[in-house]
């Protein structure tokens, strides 16, 4: 492995996060890297009408337009993923293992998207597989044609290697999607997030928190300042939440650990089972300028207080959007959360229903997907 090249595409992804205009330019530097002629990062279920993206490197455009429009919905490798149970993070497999030769070359799928454009093989690594509420699903495709050497167990492991650093740049940027990204790396820019956002050292000292973050520091009944011996003020969950202390102090613990340097959700449940907040924690790498002083990177704590949301009045939605009442009341089941048949539940309506009054909602809202849904409830919560 050309371990310079590996460094500095490295360095490359987190700066992306911050200037997404670098994505083009890294998924360029990722095929050079593997040695592969064309390679994709990109939202494997969404379409950038809906919320998604892609970031293609010598993928012709015209395949491109078409990809879009029809392989998103019938990936052949997807589905044998989804099949599989293989759909999960960090998950990075060949195109041989997912689909025999034989039933790839017999399908539309190859004849109208891949052949064109010359593709036969595929090294594909899970970056986010969707299950997190507030990250879509992403992926990253490195291709090569048939006349190109199979992928060694090598150069899966480098493009392994990769997911796990590009799942904590896009951790962090899709924490920051709905600010300028060229201002992003300012307080300034935190304090206008809804969420409440903290930057903690490498021991765990609470360095910042925004204004969302001191609101919920008045309440007391979610999280917490604790001054510890030596003068620092760390972050502890509400006492009617203590039964989740112990995971939320792991997920900080293993972002500030340099060797795991993970990022970590945390939902967190009240007594009534309702989902009362959800915890996200993004290691910092060195490179950030968000590093909460020079002796270590420190990391951010979201804090998404669920609570709040789900107070906001279905007539307040009505008069702000022009929900209909089922409508509103759809859109504060999902700041509860869960999948949709239990959320259709506790409504006393079909899933069909459920998801028609949904779209509805997504449309008059000017949002795409449930993640941008809870950030506007949450936005009129703290208004």
């Amino acid at each position: 492995m050309d371990f310079f090249g590996y460094d500095d595409l490295v360095h490359e992804i987190y700066a992306a996060a911050l200037e997404p205009i670098r994505w083009p330019d890294v998924v360029m530097q990722i095929a050079a890297l593997c040695r592969s002629p064309r390679a994709m990062l990109f939202t494997p279920t969404l379409a950038p009408p809906q919320g998604g993206f892609t970031h293609a490197f010598n993928m012709p455009v015209a395949e491109m337009e078409l990809w879009m429009k029809k392989g998103i919905h019938e990936d052949l490798l997807v589905e044998a993923l989804v099949r599989k149970g293989w759909l999960k993070d960090g998950i990075t497999v060949t195109g041989d293992e997912l689909v025999p030769r034989a039933q790839l070359l017999a399908s539309s799928f190859y004849r109208d998207l891949w052949q064109p454009t010359g593709i036969g093989r595929v090294c594909a690594g899970i970056i986010f597989d969707g299950s997190d509420l507030y990250l879509p699903p992403v992926a990253l495709s490195v291709y090569r044609s048939f006349d190109d050497p199979d992928f060694r167990s090598e150069e899966v492991e480098v493009v392994r290697r990769l997911v796990k650093h590009l799942a904590r740049a896009l951790g962090l940027m899709f924490h920051l999607s709905d600010l300028a990204f060229r201002v992003a790396a300012t307080t300034a820019a935190l304090e206008r997030l809804a969420a409440g956002v903290l930057v903690v050292n490498q021991h765990g000292h609470v360095v910042f928190s925004n204004h969302a973050a001191k609101r919920l520091f008045c309440r007391e009944n979610v999280v917490q300042l604790r001054v510890d011996g030596v003068g620092g003020a760390l972050l502890n969950l509400a006492p009617r939440l203590k039964k989740h202390e112990r995971a939320f102090q792991d997920a900080l613990l293993r972002a500030l650990d340099p060797l795991q340097a993970t990022m970590r959700t945390v939902p967190i449940l009240g007594d009534d089972g309702i989902p009362a907040c959800v915890v996200h924690v993004v290691p910092l790498m060195e490179e950030s300028p968000f590093r909460a002083n020079q002796e270590g990177a420190g990391a951010l704590v979201f804090v998404y207080d669920l609570e709040s949301a789900a107070e906001i009045s279905p007539d307040r939605l009505m008069s702000l959007y022009g929900l209909t009442r089922a409508e509103a009341g759809v859109a504060t089941e999902v700041v509860r959360g869960g999948p949709t048949e239990v959320m259709a539940g506790r409504l006393g309506v079909s899933v069909n229903t459920f998801n028609t009054h949904l779209r509805n909602v997504f449309g008059k809202t000017s949002t795409h997907r449930q993640a941008d849904l809870l950030k506007l409830l949450l936005a009129l919560a703290v208004d």
